[in-house]
């Protein structure tokens, strides 16, 4: 019985391949370059993260505020709306007496957060803290030093599931392309 289900899925997953190859073939690349670009993505951030230095920085206008988007980033139209903290600052500093400008706080999450989350709350007791013309501790990378960030911190950890379930995905729908390349089409006698 166990050999006679095993035969049944086997023949079942033949006439899928055959079917479905080409948009298969299609999905399993997508899913693969798109998992090795964010991969890639992820790389430099942390080599980035790695080489920053620190500097120090004066804040010339900072404020925060909750805004409600659509969850395709858009500030209107379909989709779930939700909330984020939004963080909008100005900070000047020096590299080599160069003199750059900031307005970036996280390497990793930008300057959009949602409410609650780690990254929020860490956000909010920092400038908490912060006055306008105060002192503020940036992260300066030093082969671009117009990158200039507050919080340096990447956490793969975030991406790491979705990446490992995007690139399964993946080499599951090649390898349904493959079985449906490699099965003989039935031929109909005549």
């Amino acid at each position: 019985m166990s050999s006679d289900l095993h035969a049944q899925a086997s023949r079942l997953l033949d006439q899928l391949g055959r079917g479905l190859r080409w948009p298969m073939l299609l999905l399993g690349l997508l899913l693969v370059i798109s998992t090795a670009w964010s991969g890639w993505h992820e790389f430099i951030r942390h080599a980035t993260s790695d080489r920053m230095r620190a500097v120090s920085g004066q804040i010339e206008h900072f404020s925060a505020r909750l805004v409600r988007r659509a969850e395709t980033g858009l500030p209107a139209g379909p989709g779930i709306m939700v909330e984020q903290l939004e963080l909008e600052f100005s900070a000047r500093y020096e590299v080599a007496g160069r003199g750059y400008q900031t307005s970036r706080y996280s390497l990793a999450h930008g300057n959009r957060f949602t409410p609650g989350s780690p990254e929020a709350l860490a956000m909010s007791e920092v400038i908490a803290a912060w006055t306008p013309g105060g002192r503020v501790s940036l992260w300066v990378d030093p082969e671009q030093p117009a990158l200039a960030v507050i919080d340096k911190r990447v956490s793969p950890e975030d991406a790491l599931p979705v990446a490992l379930l995007t690139a399964l995905g993946g080499l599951l729908a090649l390898g349904l392309a493959w079985r449906g390349f490699r099965t003989q089409t039935p031929r109909t006698s005549k």
